[in-house]
């Protein structure tokens, strides 16, 4: 980028000085600069200020909760739409102001934080007859705990859940058959309107429970499965996500060999720009064995990400492989038993074991590393025994709600502290306007809300997750 005129190297100054917090491409942000400096700029600014402001006024009026609400496509051509609590005529007006500071700053010297930052890198064109622009999110640096300091995944995930007093993780599985009215016109519809609908909708479900939990987590396959225009959907989901600051595991169960792994890593691994998808953690299977496993670890420490293998999963067929018992022993450093011994050792034990130790070699100050495990609630005495076997690893806990876990059934995958374990529940919450004990409800949205507070108070009454500080 050349910007001899302002006389400013971002490649350095710009990082080194002022620190900014961006979390798009440097493409981006050097088409942005770009569009702010240009002297047309400010007088296609002043000459749309009006229209802007009439825009703003009648936006004003909606509730901040449909502020929130994502920009339907088809009303992304309406100029400066409302995507947040403030007008994008407010956002783009501090915007300009907050870059003309910033390079004030820079030719002083001067070494001050931004006053926002963008989670998703605008897209403006002027023109005398239109004006668009993608939809832009903003964060407060105060909302963004060490935005600019790089933390171990496991003391991450440790604050957000001291954070929210919750260990709640809320899956993001969206099925057309179970939406909510209004989402869709039937579930025939194209792919590509499908796709358009998971977005809105779990925005949205991040919308109501970002006060109440710390983590969410994409179910991959349902957006794959509308192909192209879902796997886009699942790229904007996440994104949000991250922008309300929630850890994401996105649930992929990926996994291979050699450099395939690598690149499986590579694509999900580092929170933000730090990756393709931006995700915090990844599910992962450990059936090729542990050298496939090891790419997505050097992964975990580069980019202060985290993984969680598959070692006891909820559905009823988990024993087929699971529960074998193996006769030899674990590699170098894992099984010091006779053979005899390990012989009494199920498949899911020996992957337990790996876990372990890998997430010990890498332990945090909370006490937990980077790798952790897949433990179902539907097996609730093998959870407690695994988590005796794993005490420095984070355990993802699917199968509470629909699957049939309750609060009680999770009870042993928590530490004395109340930390330690990640509690799923997925289609308990996003459609809970299904359940009846909800259906009195005005909207979706609040039996969701409902739902979430529920969990919440059934964990902290019947775990240690009361003790959690705040």
């Amino acid at each position: 980028m050349n910007l001899l005129k302002h006389n400013i190297d971002l490649s350095n100054r710009f990082q080194a000085k002022v620190q900014f917090a961006l979390i798009f491409r440097p493409s981006d942000f050097d088409s942005l600069f770009r569009k702010i400096l240009h002297p047309q700029f400010k007088s296609q600014w002043r000459t749309t200020k009006t229209a802007l402001k009439q825009n703003v006024d009648r936006k004003a009026r909606q509730s901040q909760r449909n502020d929130r609400k994502p920009i339907p496509l088809e009303q992304e051509s309406i100029a400066f739409t409302e995507v947040g609590p403030n007008s994008q005529y407010s956002i783009l007006n501090t915007q300009y102001s907050n870059l003309k500071s910033q390079i004030s700053n820079l030719k002083s010297q001067i070494s001050k934080p931004p006053d926002l930052i963008l989670s998703q890198p605008p897209n403006f064109v002027f023109n005398q007859h239109q004006t668009t622009t993608s939809p832009i999110r903003l964060l407060r640096p105060e909302n963004i705990e060490n935005s600019l300091e790089i933390q171990p995944f496991g003391d991450r995930l440790a604050k957000a859940i001291q954070r929210k007093r919750s260990p709640i993780c809320v899956g993001l599985d969206p099925r057309a058959a179970s939406l909510p009215p209004g989402f869709i016109a039937s579930i025939d519809s194209p792919r590509k309107l499908l796709a358009q609908a998971y977005q809105k909708f779990c925005c949205e479900i991040i919308d109501i429970v970002a006060p109440l939990v710390a983590v969410v987590k994409p179910q991959v396959a349902f957006f794959e499965q509308l192909g192209p225009d879902g796997m886009v959907a699942l790229g904007e989901v996440v994104a949000y996500a991250i922008s309300q600051n929630l850890i994401v595991i996105a649930d992929a169960k990926r996994n291979d060999i050699g450099t395939t792994a690598e690149a499986y890593a590579e694509a999900f691994l580092g929170r933000g720009n730090s990756s393709s998808w931006g995700s915090d953690s990844l599910t992962v299977s450990p059936y090729l064995g542990d050298d496939s496993l090891k790419p997505f670890v050097d992964r975990c420490i580069a980019t202060a990400s985290g993984i969680f293998v598959l070692v006891k999963t909820s559905n009823p067929g988990s024993g087929f492989i699971q529960d074998l018992y193996v006769g030899e022993r674990l590699g170098q450093g894992l099984g010091q038993g006779s053979k005899q011994e390990n012989a009494q050792q199920t498949i899911s034990q020996r992957v337990a074991d790996w876990v372990q130790s890998e997430s010990l070699k890498h332990c945090g100050q909370s006490g937990y590393g980077p790798v952790g495990a897949v433990v179902g609630a539907t097996y609730p005495s093998e959870l407690a025994e695994l988590r005796q076997r794993m005490p420095n690893a984070w355990l993802l806990v699917p199968g509470y709600g629909a699957q049939g876990g309750g609060a009680k059934d999770v009870a042993n995958a928590f530490d004395s502290a109340g930390l330690g374990a990640v509690i799923n529940n997925s289609r308990g919450i996003i459609f809970a306007h299904q359940t009846q004990r909800f259906q009195h409800l005005s909207s979706w949205q609040a039996a969701v809300e409902a739902a979430t507070i529920e969990m919440k108070e059934a964990l902290q009454s019947e775990t240690t997750t009361n003790l959690l500080l705040g």
